[in-house]
């Protein structure tokens, strides 16, 4: 920390002794504050670079859960409608504050479609295959990625299941469920028409949309 020297001659009465003193004080404090201030963008500026890669650092985001019988497309379509986009979910701390609000708005038995899916006519943009990603800026979602691993159902994404009648169905989709027995919720892929596939789930299909403020 750099002090100020003051020079005192014999002359110097009482007065100007204490002024020089308080000049030392103030340059002392103004001299820590500027530290304190340095270390503090620092810090800023490491935690930013170790998330990086995380948008809730980036911007504040408002989510929307709403129940209702329809497709993933039609679902696409309401939020864009409404000036959002399907949810996006790229991290942990994304993932775990969604599932908080779908478990305080007691949801927690509504299937949510989010904005993935592997669609032939929604290719990835950066691989240029049909593959797991994001509709909203075409980024991958890498399947083996440890953290990613994590928040998909266990044997899935199983890219197709079955109708009722036992035929083969495809599933290009992607929505998120609650289950009660682990307290959390997980990925899950499945048919753009839910309701088609098990009609039995009337009433319990919703999606969540997505807003950057």
């Amino acid at each position: 920390m750099v002090q100020a020297v003051l020079p005192v001659s014999k002359g110097v009465n009482k007065t100007d002794t204490d002024n020089a003193e308080s000049d030392k004080t103030d340059i002392s404090q103004s001299n820590e504050e500027k530290d304190e201030a340095v270390s503090k963008i620092s810090s800023d500026k490491s935690s930013g670079n170790k998330n990086s890669k995380n948008k809730m650092n980036e911007q504040s985001h408002r989510y929307e859960l709403i129940v209702e019988d329809i497709t993933w497309m039609e679902a696409e379509q309401s939020c864009k409608d409404k000036g959002g986009y399907l949810a996006t979910i790229t991290s942990k701390e994304e993932f775990e504050l969604l599932t908080k609000q779908i478990v305080d708005e007691k949801k927690t038995k509504i299937s949510f479609f989010i904005g993935a899916t592997r669609d032939e006519n929604y290719v990835n943009h950066s691989s240029g295959v049909i593959a797991y990603h994001w509709v909203h800026d075409g980024s991958d979602i890498d399947l083996y990625d440890e953290e990613t691993k994590e928040f998909w159902l266990a044997d899935e994404p199983s890219f197709y299941g079955r109708k009722a009648d036992g035929s083969k169905l495809d599933e290009q989709y992607v929505d998120m469920i609650y289950r009660e027995a682990d307290k959390r919720c997980y990925f899950n892929d499945v048919a753009d028409d839910i309701l088609a596939q098990v009609p039995s789930f009337s009433g319990s299909v919703g999606y969540i949309c997505e807003y950057d403020e």
